[in-house]
Order: C-alpha cells, then structure tokens, then sequence
C-alpha cells in the first residue's frame, strides 16, 4: 500500500542544513506532532531517526524524505507502508512446510522479516511432526536481497521482533541444530544478506538460468557479518572464499554447485517439481532418523559455532562506522542501491564499474 501525504499542517522542522543526497539529510531543529503531543528539539539524521523518535511509526517499513518547499522550512513526506507478512507458510502436510519470502519489490532483508523469521523458528521447533522445510521466494527476480540498510536498526513493535546485531547469530544456529531439514530453492538473486541466509539453510537447489549468489559487501567497503565467511571457509576452501568475499560479484548456480556451496544446479523448469519430490521423500522417513542423520554430519562438517558467527556480527557492526563504509553507503545509494533498477538487477557488475575508493 502506497500513501503520499503532505503532512506540513502536523510536522514542522526548521531546517538549518541539508544536501542534495536524500539520504545524506542532516536536519536541526523540532519535530512536532500535534496530534501525539509531542515535541523533541534533537539532531535528525536520515529518516531512520524520524521512525525511532515516533514509536507509533516504527511499523513503516519505509519512511522517505522529499525535501520541497524549503525557504518555508516545511517538509513533505512520502509513505510508503507496507504491512503484508514476509512469510507466507505454506503447509504441504504435516511433516512438510513451504516459506514463501515475499518482500515486494525487492525482497529485501528488513527487522520484520527477521521478527517472522523468529516466530517461525519458535513454530518448527515445537512442532513434533514437521521433517522438512523449503524456504522460496514469490519473486522470480529476488530469492532474498541484502539488508534494508536504512531500517536495520529498528525494532518493530510485533512478536520475534530482536535486533539483528547480536540476535542473528541465534537465529541461525536455531536453524543449523534444529531437528528439521531446511532446504533453500533459489530463484533469482541472493545477495549479501540472502546469500548468507541460504548458507544457513542445510541444502540449497539452485535455478541455472535465474540464480544468482554474491555476497557484495566489500564492494561497499563493508564486510559480510552474518555467516558467509564461515559458511563459505568450510564448503569451498579458503581461496574460493576469499575470491567469493574480496570479490563480491555474482556467482551462478553452476559454478557455485562446482565451488560447493550449491547442492545441485537444476534446470529453472524442473526445479520446482525436483525439490518438492526430494522434500516429500524425505518427509516420509522418520523423525528421529533425519535428526540423528542431521547432528551426526553438523558434528564433522565444520558448521560453525555461534560464537564465531557473533564475532562476524560484531565485526561487522564496527565496520558499519567506518568513514569509507559511509561514503561507499552514500555513493551507492546514488547509483541505485536499495531501488527498483539497473544496479539492484546487475549489481555485481555496476560494483566493478564503481570509481576506485
């Protein structure tokens, strides 16, 4: 759902200094809101800012700014809501679930999908007849993009709601030792983010002519902090994770089934019918058996411990601050990063078109 509202008879901000860059908006002065009684003399920065001085606007996924009007100091503001589920369960049998990830237009990887993301760990791990989970996307262009980078840090007001800093770690050793299979049928992009959620899954079937991998972070004088190093380190080696990380371009289906990190390349029209008779065989044996089978591979495939994928995460929140993290942030934010797009669709190669830093 989108609403664009001129919303100048609610909020009033006195703008002493701004840039020509959306996202590089610095604003002074007093946010108010009448209607919520509610005036806070602070220093804004970027809309992300506008969301957490509000708690009654934390549920927006997006909140952007379209300065106008200026010499009048007034500010007009473009919603834009979104309040549809991320993951969509559906349930084949008893023993057997699909996730549908649909985060329209870009599945990108946002607080509330971590939030249902945990919810949903909470629901696989009581439920005592469920074998096997495939997790896909309803959008053919996009299994599951990057981090909405500007909403990162909210906390949205529904259950499972956590901070990824620190909390994803959990998440994903939730998955890893569960008694429940997880297997990723990618089609279309996995980027950063996507791709180190795919890596967390215990088997990914990727579509030859749409999948795409990458984990694009140095690119953005950023580096991966949600499990791809570790992931990749222990199914491809070091030097095809270092070519994979340093790199940060995109992988196909076929070389990422020969590097490892993809079960099996399938033609994009079998691949549906491929996993879904694979999850249904599976989910015909016994519970036990699969848990077992599961723990005894965790315990000798080098899958790595929480801790080690705290480090990352942390490393990763510190990097975040860097000066050239920032300004990459801003010079790709310029080019079409986070928008409907060329570079969204093409990025591992407008990365290498990018200026040297």
């Amino acid at each position: 759902m989108a609403i664009f509202a001129d919303v100048t008879r609610q909020v009033f901000i006195l703008i002493s200094a701004t840039t020509n860059a959306i996202n590089d908006i610095f604003v002074t002065g007093v946010l108010r809101f009448p209607h919520l009684n509610l005036f806070q003399p602070k220093h804004y920065i970027e809309h992300v800012n506008l969301v957490s001085a509000c708690p009654s606007l934390q549920r927006l996924l997006h909140l952007k700014l379209n300065i106008s009007g200026l010499a009048q100091g007034h500010l007009r503001l473009e919603i834009i809501m979104n309040t549809a589920k991320r993951l969509n369960i559906v349930r084949e049998s008893q023993a057997y679930w699909r996730i549908i990830i649909n985060n329209p237009p870009l599945n990108l990887f946002d607080p509330w999908m971590f939030a249902e993301l945990n919810v949903l760990m909470d629901d696989i791990e009581k439920d005592k007849d469920l074998k096997v989970v495939v997790f896909e996307s309803g959008d053919e262009e996009f299994f599951m993009n990057h981090h909405d980078v500007v909403s990162r840090t909210i906390i949205p007001d529904q259950p499972g709601a956590a901070p990824f800093f620190n909390h994803w770690p959990t998440f994903v050793t939730r998955l890893v030792q569960s008694s429940v299979i997880s297997i990723a049928k990618v089609r279309g992009r996995a980027r950063a983010q996507g791709f180190e959620f795919a890596l967390a899954c215990d088997m990914r079937f990727a579509s030859k002519e749409r999948a795409k991998f990458a984990l694009i972070e140095v690119g953005g004088s950023s580096i991966p902090g949600g499990g791809g190093v570790e992931w990749l380190s222990a199914l491809t080696g070091r030097s095809r994770a270092l070519e994979i990380v340093c790199g940060a371009d995109d992988f196909d289906a076929e070389t990422g089934e020969r590097y490892g990190f993809v079960n099996r390349a399938v033609p994009d029209a079998e691949l549906d019918d491929f996993v879904d008779a694979f999850a249904r065989r599976m989910s015909r044996f016994e519970k036990r058996a699969l848990e077992t089978g599961k723990k005894m591979v965790n315990a000798r495939a080098g899958v790595p411990s929480e801790g080690e994928l705290w480090t990352s995460n942390h490393i990763l929140q510190g990097v975040d601050s860097w000066p050239e993290a920032q300004k990459a942030f801003t010079r790709l934010t310029a080019a079409g990063f986070g928008e409907v797009g060329d570079f969204e669709l093409n990025m591992g190669e407008r990365l290498g078109d990018e200026p040297a830093a």
